[in-house]
């Protein structure tokens, strides 16, 4: 990224220049050196708050990025479907800006793959097979949750336009077919984040 906006950071200070001598000020070459120095130091310090050792010249910012790795952590996730005999409820929510529209979707699993897409006439079903058993809710990662995401995001495409209502798998997105084929295959997803060293 800092290499990304040296010419950003040059062209912005050659303008600052150009327009302080046409209003008749003085700007030296060193003291345009010196400004973008600063500016991607300081970029260099908000993308790495951690480090407290970064350079303050540009050969030594360029120095410490080709040389920096940063520690990598990677972690198996993977959606299990529900076991015979017991129902499955996947839901995800997203919200764009605050306040903004925000939206959900869930979809319900039973434990031979069938989603449940006649929902309504299934959910007194539901009820009434719950009434004697355990119920367990728990979080996963969107990695594990991902046909949830999925359609929790692409509500956002069709706001304020349309209903979207899936009525069998052949009316999903081919994305989201995708999704509910991988995850009967199990096959696992890798959430990757990196750490700060």
């Amino acid at each position: 990224m800092l290499f990304n906006v040296v010419p950003l950071f040059i062209i912005w200070k050659i303008w600052k220049r150009r327009n302080t001598i046409n209003h008749g000020g003085r700007m030296r070459h060193v003291g345009i050196e010196i400004e973008i120095d600063r500016n991607l130091f300081l970029l260099a310090k908000y993308n790495y708050p951690w480090r407290k050792d970064l350079p303050t010249s540009w050969p030594g910012l360029i120095k410490f990025i080709k040389e920096y790795t940063p520690t990598l952590g990677c972690r198996r996730i993977v959606w299990n479907p529900p076991v015979m005999g017991s129902f499955k409820y996947n839901s995800d929510g997203a919200s764009k800006r605050n306040p903004g529209p925000s939206y959900g979707a869930y979809n319900i699993l039973d434990g031979i793959w069938e989603t449940l897409w006649g929902i309504m006439m299934k959910i007194k079903r539901i009820k009434m097979l719950m009434e004697d058993k355990e119920v367990i809710a728990e979080h996963i990662l969107k990695e594990g949750n991902q046909l949830a995401n999925f359609l929790t995001n692409h509500i956002f495409y069709f706001v304020g336009t349309q209903t979207l209502t899936y009525s069998n798998f052949q009316d999903l997105p081919t994305n989201a077919r995708g999704i509910i084929n991988t995850e009967k295959e199990k096959l696992p997803s890798l959430r990757i984040r990196r750490y700060q060293n």
